[in-house]
């Protein structure tokens, strides 16, 4: 009995999908075939079909709230952590170009960091935005999570580099620069800018003897070319 009321779904389901394209595509009535979409998925919720249709007619029409209500109910389907943070991504995206709610895309746009560290679109988007509104530690705290989830020493340096450089100018909180410059050439010993950006903390801070050590670094290096 089960089996027939499964099977009984499964072909009301497909009925309703080629009505649904009879009057989109032929009809061209996407209401109603939004309509029909959404009585599918009180059979079926979860309806990959139906949900992608109906976020596709929402956003062709500009309904940007059921876009995200529909990409919200996506979001259980995803099956991976990248695929969920491409969507918290876009999510983010119509959350800030297209409802202008700066709040909420910061949200999302974290969401997908949380999900994908490496997600480079949405750091993009956070790091402009909260650059924007000088948000600097909640921006260094992205960095930090970037820098940690990248495999290359290197590559990390660079980000602590970032992150160093807003706390040296922003933040103005020089004990933590120098920290995190001092991180930064153990991770990558020959990055001369962080050097120099060190020598000028420990300077500031009149801390001569953490400026020996960058200097002689400078000085092989001078040496050497």
């Amino acid at each position: 009995e089960q089996t027939k009321v499964l099977r009984d779904d499964v072909d009301r389901i497909a009925t309703k999908h080629r009505l649904a394209a009879v009057l989109e595509v032929r009809l061209e009535r996407p209401d109603d075939a939004l309509a029909v979409h959404a009585r599918v998925l009180e059979i079926d919720a979860d309806n990959e079909v139906s949900l992608r249709a109906m976020s596709r007619l929402h956003h062709l029409a500009g309904r940007w709230r059921e876009v995200i209500e529909i990409w919200t109910r996506e979001l259980g389907q995803c099956a991976t952590d990248r695929e969920r943070a491409a969507l918290h991504y876009h999510i983010g995206r119509v959350y800030e170009r297209k409802l202008g709610e700066r709040d909420a895309a910061v949200a999302a746009f974290e969401r997908a960091l949380a999900d994908d560290p490496l997600h480079s679109s949405a750091l993009r988007a956070l790091d402009r935005i909260l650059r924007r509104d000088r948000q600097w530690k909640q921006l260094c705290l992205a960095l930090q999570r970037r820098a940690t989830a990248l495999p290359d020493a290197r590559q990390q340096a660079l980000v602590l580099h970032e992150i160093a450089q807003i706390e040296e100018l922003h933040l103005r909180d020089l004990e933590a620069a120098q920290k995190r410059y001092r991180t930064v050439l153990e991770r990558h010993p020959h990055y001369e800018t962080a050097a120099v950006a060190l020598i000028h903390v420990a300077e500031a801070r009149g801390d001569w003897a953490s400026a020996a050590e960058p200097l002689a670094l400078l000085g092989e290096s001078t040496t050497h070319t």
